[in-house]
């Protein structure tokens, strides 16, 4: 691995040190919350099963919307590389949630099946308000060579959801109506690797990580901004479709192509601990279906880390940071005008664009609350990664390869907007901020975040980090 310190990590060496020297109040706040952590580490032993039932449900709830980050790679115990062995689990569970009520649940996953690579699982819930949800999701499936396949399918009954017909930035949090919706979706992204960077030479990536630290020798990005030297560079086509039948409300039917480029410079994608990654795609839609109309909508993504190394109660520390916008150019091109007057927008149907509020974007807002032209959100997280953990000396849990778990505290600002304008994005933001403990489990990294906002609390559970 290249270690020379290049003009960039000067740059980069320079900016902290003045960060440290100019900001001794961040270096003091850092220090005072892994005080705060050293106490609830303390204090935390009582409630490690109630932490764990928590977190081994979180990649199953609500998989409606379920989108998770590539992975390459499974623990088993402390040391790990690309699987060579099959690996099978099944996690019934109880869960509650204000829009399903009371649910039970079955989770089925695999790894290592059809190639040594591949990763699969389904979870299929049903609950006390008549949701009947069936989710499959198929990863990282190699077609020929450079070319790799991830399915993701689901058909359900959503029993209570809360629908909100204003959902611009000054929208009333109880201006909603709770409904019944149909919901099926099917989305195949193929992506194909570029022979640059860390993709010249290595296919199928191989990592190896001891008790959740990367091993810097298997790093496949991170040393430098620089696609043609490091990280991995995919060119990526996704075919979609969503219909859904909002009872009471209408019938609405997408379908289209979502293209664009993915450049991840991240040293280990499941949990980054340097590095960058950055996302542009283009989504269209033709409106050649029935109850559909044509649509266009741009989004990009920019994620970085930093490591701030170990301390005596974490082996891993990092601050990372989310830029995340969108813009749909064709949201106020009128598209037809019915007999009474109304028009029709050449927008996404509800549900379906892109959205602020739920698992990865204003985590302390319901999902799918504010919806408008554009939108714009900065996300900031401070991850570390605690020295003890139970799991493995807990007889229940042992057989579920839990070899590290992480807690983190975030906090997000953005808004969206009538129209894309730095000015405008900036102006009147929303923010809200939480804590949560993310956690390996059979290869699969589950996520439970708490976190507020002046509309309330909000518990997202879902599989992989926000960015």
């Amino acid at each position: 691995m290249n270690t020379e310190l290049t003009p960039q990590s000067r740059k980069k060496a320079h900016l902290r040190g003045a960060l440290k020297s100019a900001q001794p109040a961040y270096a003091l706040y850092l220090m005072e919350l892994e005080c705060y952590y050293r106490r609830m580490l303390n204090r935390c032993h009582a409630c490690t099963l109630f932490i764990f039932l928590l977190v081994s449900i979180s990649h199953a709830s609500q998989a409606a919307d379920l989108s998770p980050t590539t992975q390459h790679n499974a623990n088993s115990t402390t040391t790990s590389t690309t699987p060579t062995k099959k690996e099978a689990f099944i996690i019934p569970y109880p869960y509650y949630n204000a829009n399903t009520e009371a649910t039970a649940g079955l989770v089925i996953g695999a790894s290592g099946y059809f190639q040594p690579q591949v990763s699969a699982f389904a979870n299929f819930i049903y609950s006390s308000n008549d949701s009947k949800i069936a989710y499959v999701q198929i990863d990282n499936v190699q077609m020929v060579h450079r070319l790799f396949v991830d399915t993701k399918l689901l058909i359900g009954h959503w029993g209570g959801i809360d629908f909100y017909p204003n959902r611009s930035n000054d929208s009333s949090k109880n201006d909603f109506t709770k409904i019944s919706a149909d919901d099926q979706w099917y989305r195949l992204n193929l992506r194909y690797l570029l022979p640059i960077g860390d993709g010249k030479s290595s296919i199928v990536h191989h990592y190896q990580v001891n008790d959740g630290i990367l091993n810097p020798q298997t790093a496949s990005g991170g040393t430098r901004w620089n696609p043609f030297t490091s990280g991995r560079t995919y060119l990526e086509i996704e075919p979609f479709y969503r219909a859904e039948d909002l009872k009471g409300i209408g019938n609405f039917v997408t379908s289209g192509i979502n293209t664009g480029i993915n450049y991840d410079n991240r040293d280990w994608p499941v949990n980054p601990s340097k590095g960058s990654h950055m996302q542009l795609h283009y989504q269209h839609d033709w409106g050649n279906l029935d109850d559909s109309v044509s649509w266009s909508a741009w989004v990009f993504e920019y994620a970085h880390y930093w490591s701030l190394g170990s301390s005596d109660t974490f082996k891993q520390r990092v601050i990372a940071m989310d830029l995340w916008t969108f813009n749909i150019p064709t949201w106020n091109n009128a598209a037809s005008v019915n007999s009474s007057g109304d028009t029709t927008f050449h927008r996404p149907p509800p549900f379906a664009g892109d959205t602020l509020g739920g698992w990865d974007h204003f985590r302390g807002y319901p999902t799918n609350r504010f919806e408008d032209k554009a939108a714009i959100n900065h996300q900031l997280e401070y991850r570390v990664m605690p020295r003890w953990n139970p799991f493995p000396a807990i007889p229940l849990l042992k057989a579920l390869h839990i070899p590290w778990w992480q807690w983190a505290t975030f906090v997000e600002l953005g808004r969206v907007a009538p129209q894309w304008s730095l000015v405008k994005l900036h102006q009147d933001m929303r923010w809200n901020a939480g804590a949560g403990i993310r956690a390996f489990v059979n290869g699969i990294l589950v996520r439970i975040d708490l976190a507020g906002s002046k509309e309330g609390m909000e518990i997202q559970m879902i599989i992989d980090q926000a960015f």
